[in-house]
């Protein structure tokens, strides 16, 4: 549910009805501060993928939150809310008139504009005060992020010589197949060599031209089958025939490197970013769960 109280801020508070309207209803409640039935639809209408329940527990979310804010005497200062109210009209070249117009035709006017802009900017605040005394990055922490993300990697530079095998024939022309690999690789060991062999007799049109060069793969990047045919060769080495899901290959390692990661401190700050978003996660979820402890809550059955 957090997801949806994170995404689903910004959208509602432009998008819920501004006065009482024919057929909303009462739905529940965070002390005294009501929540409606077309505000929930509100926030559905934008966000179709959560259900009416999602989106009603958003709204008690952001209630206790603006209720956490007005005990803590949390405030947003009225140039703060117009700067923001003039750059939403400005970002959609609208003349004051014109936004006040267009306000209207959504069912708000200026001043419940600027309340929900004023609601939107109070709970933000109160979430980074409330929540970024809890978030401590230990150096620590970064090192053990570090040791998981980044370490050497090797890259492989390798050719093959590709004999294909039609998944729809006998299981004996898959004999046949891998039995012409076997005749290139003993050419190729009594000294033809694999390019010449590869433009001979490759099937792999896009790369027999080229001697079978595939080019160079990370780890991780080779079909699964190739890069275990590879990892323990030397450079020159050949491995085959190896059964992949295209057919029979014949594999030469051409080049080998390892690729040394990027030292600790280049990647420090995105590392304690990283770490930092996670934790915030974690204590906005265990903050969110005080305050349902903290305040009445009811919720009117339909």
């Amino acid at each position: 549910m957090r997801k949806a109280f994170l995404v689903v801020l910004a959208l509602l508070l432009t998008t819920a009805p501004s006065r009482a309207v024919a057929g909303d209803r009462v739905v529940g409640r965070v002390q005294s501060q009501p929540i409606t039935h077309l505000e929930v639809l509100a926030v559905r209408s934008e966000r179709p993928d959560l259900s009416y329940e999602e989106a009603l527990d958003f709204f008690v979310e952001r209630k206790l939150v603006l209720e956490w804010a007005r005990e803590n005497r949390i405030t947003v200062p009225d140039d703060q809310v117009d700067n923001v109210v003039n750059s939403i009209r400005e970002e959609n070249r609208l003349s004051a008139e014109q936004f006040e117009r267009a306000l209207l035709e959504r069912g708000q006017d200026l001043e419940t504009f600027r309340d929900r802009i004023r609601d939107q900017l109070t709970t933000s605040r109160a979430v980074s005060a409330a929540v970024a005394q809890r978030v401590k990055v230990e150096e620590e922490e970064v090192q053990s992020q570090y040791r998981q993300r980044y370490r050497p990697r090797d890259t492989y530079s390798l050719s093959h010589i590709l004999f294909k095998v039609d998944g729809k024939t006998p299981s004996e022309t898959d004999e046949t197949v891998r039995a012409r690999a076997l005749d290139v690789l003993e050419r190729i060991n009594t000294g033809t060599p694999f390019s010449t062999a590869a433009m001979q007799w490759s099937e792999d049109t896009s790369t027999s031209s080229g001697g079978g060069a595939l080019g160079t793969f990370t780890e991780g990047e080779l079909m699964i089958e190739l890069e275990s045919a590879v990892t323990g060769l030397e450079v020159g080495g050949i491995k085959g025939p190896v059964r992949s899901s295209l057919g029979y290959h014949l594999v030469q390692l051409t080049g080998r490197q390892t690729v040394e990661p990027p030292s600790l401190d280049s990647v420090r700050d995105e590392l304690v970013q990283a770490i930092s978003r996670e934790k915030r996660n974690e204590a906005l979820d265990a903050w969110i769960e005080e305050l349902r402890e903290q305040y009445f809550i009811e919720i009117f059955p339909d």
